[in-house]
């Protein structure tokens, strides 16, 4: 099953454009993925999964962004790129 990421809401990001995840069902949940960005959360329920999915990506966001690029290895920084074209913030 595909969903697709419109909102951060009530997160202070901006989301530049919506993108779309991959859900799973598993043997006893559901794994939510951002394949582009190499980032993956579970959940009990799709919305469980998908909710997650959604901290996932902003806490990896998060992170990264807080190191210079010369400080992260080749795969941190190729998530970075990608994430960077689909959000930016924090606003306010």
């Amino acid at each position: 099953m595909r969903a697709t990421i419109q909102t951060f809401t009530p997160e202070p990001y901006i989301l530049i454009k919506p993108f779309e995840v991959v859900i799973l069902k598993g043997d006893n949940c559901y794994v939510s993925s951002f394949l582009d960005a190499n980032i993956h959360s579970g959940g009990e329920t799709v919305n469980e999964a998908f909710d997650n999915l959604k901290y996932a990506i902003l806490y990896t966001y998060k992170h990264l962004s807080c190191f210079h690029l010369m400080e992260l290895g080749p795969v941190p920084t190729r998530q970075l790129a990608v994430l960077r074209e689909f959000i930016s913030g924090p606003v306010g």
